[in-house]
């Protein structure tokens, strides 16, 4: 499962190096942190060209894990990190 999910976001990002990619692990079943620790050890299969911005987000009685995933040299990179985390100080 590691290599499928890791190729096909490498894929992603050499077709389309302008788009972010971003996810959420939620804790219905109380495995969002253990999503999180995966997904984080995984990354390091990644091109190197992409970078990762973590999050924590508190959600009713727990957290909830995520990221936003970028194209280091992407242009509007600042903009959509600047973004990101404005929206997630939203929900905060």
């Amino acid at each position: 499962m590691r290599k499928t999910i890791t190729s096909i976001i490498n894929n992603f990002f050499k077709l389309s190096d302008h788009k972010v990619l971003i996810y959420f692990c939620f804790g219905d079943d109380g495995y969002a942190r253990h999503r999180n620790i995966v997904f984080n050890q995984w990354f390091a299969d990644l091109d190197t060209s992409v970078e990762k911005y973590n999050s924590v987000i508190p959600y009713e009685d727990g957290k909830v894990y995520g990221a936003l995933l970028v194209v280091k040299e992407n242009p509007l990179k600042k903009l959509i990190v600047d973004s990101f985390n404005s929206f997630l100080n939203e929900l905060k």
